[in-house]
């Protein structure tokens, strides 16, 4: 829960889900590049400043976090900070996916680019980009699990499977109120499919 306290507190929320891509340039200016794959959420978190160590909950919350480390996944969700809010009036309930691929078919509904959808049951997270048309949509990226159909989560009712690659350190400063040396980094953890 700590990890999620954090994120419901944010200052601020950065979010990058572009892939891994080498880029090479020759003696002659020409450049080169190749996708290395490894398309996955990052939030980079600020923590809001001016909270007090002694307030309720406040140092139960950051021994917790110290606890988890940067070792142990959690569930979260930005529903509290209105991150992803469906953008239509009528979302699709159900998707079927081929794995491997980044399209998909969507039941009755719409999905604009920029929504998000999870595919009930699963770890992962997907954006919609580009125009699409009617019930073919477009992925960010291959879809990961087995080709069927599932029941769809759309917009703020997503989750996401992270891991935290950056832990700053505290201070507490006179007044006991507590400063971060940094922000979070949280990481999609994906699991084996």
């Amino acid at each position: 829960m700590s990890f999620q306290w954090i994120i419901d507190n944010a200052q601020d929320v950065q979010i990058n889900k572009r892939g891994i891509v080498a880029t090479t340039i020759a003696r002659d200016q020409t450049v080169r590049s190749v996708s290395r794959a490894g398309i996955v959420w990052r939030f980079t978190v600020t923590p809001a400043t001016g909270l007090r160590y002694n307030d309720p909950s406040i140092r139960g919350y950051i021994e917790t976090i110290d606890n988890l480390d940067r070792f142990t996944a959690f569930t979260a969700s930005f529903s509290h900070l209105n991150l992803f809010p469906y953008q239509d009036t009528t979302p699709p309930t159900s998707i079927t996916v081929t794995q491997g691929s980044n399209t998909a078919t969507i039941n009755s509904g719409t999905l604009i680019s920029g929504d998000v959808v999870q595919l009930t049951g699963q770890p992962r997270v997907y954006s919609v980009y580009g125009n699409n048309n009617g019930t073919t949509v477009t992925l960010n990226r291959p879809v990961l699990e087995a080709s069927g159909t599932y029941g769809l989560t759309v917009g703020n009712n997503v989750t996401f499977n992270l891991i935290c690659t950056q832990l700053p350190d505290y201070k507490i400063n006179p007044g006991n109120i507590v400063t971060w040396d940094k922000p979070f980094i949280f990481v999609e953890a994906l699991p084996t499919p």
